[in-house]
């Protein structure tokens, strides 16, 4: 059985200059500010890819109903 995620834990330890902690806690805190209001690149690609999903699922329904609607076809079906 594994553990959960939140159980593992591993100790890390690096001496880093100042300037690089304080840009890695700012990098980290702005992820979860992001995450939380649901504005990360994954989360913004996941909804663009969701919308051409639709606009492609939309185009689609338009072909259907232009070619069940053709008057070609229908004026050679009256024998026209």
């Amino acid at each position: 059985m594994s553990k959960s995620p939140d159980l593992n834990k591993q100790p890390m330890t690096f001496m880093v200059p100042d300037h690089l902690a304080e840009a890695f806690k700012e990098t980290v805190s702005d992820f979860f500010e992001k995450a939380c209001s649901g504005s990360t690149p994954a989360q913004r690609a996941a909804e663009v890819r969701a919308q051409d999903s639709d606009a492609g699922l939309d185009s689609l329904a338009h072909l259907v109903d232009v070619a069940e609607s053709d008057p070609v076809r229908e004026a050679s079906s009256r024998g026209f």
